[in-house]
């Protein structure tokens, strides 16, 4: 989850949507502004994407990082 300055909302969602790993990348209603879903290998590239990419996108103010641990569908 993502939270963005309101005017960099678009430019942040497309930038993000582009980024490799990135699967999904949607604008969301309630307490943040973004929802990604991403996909990695491991914890470094993990760490890789939000610390040093992700961060560094203008207008990206914060994140919240969840882990999946079981899918059903």
């Amino acid at each position: 989850m993502v939270d963005v300055d309101y005017n960099l909302h678009y430019e942040a969602l497309k930038k993000i949507s582009a980024m490799r790993f990135v699967q999904d990348a949607v604008a969301v209603t309630g307490p943040n502004d973004m929802l990604i879903k991403a996909i990695v290998n491991d914890a470094e590239e993990l760490g890789d994407f939000v610390l040093k990419k992700l961060k560094s996108i203008p207008g990206v103010r914060k994140t919240e990082t969840l882990l999946v641990l079981e899918t059903a569908k």
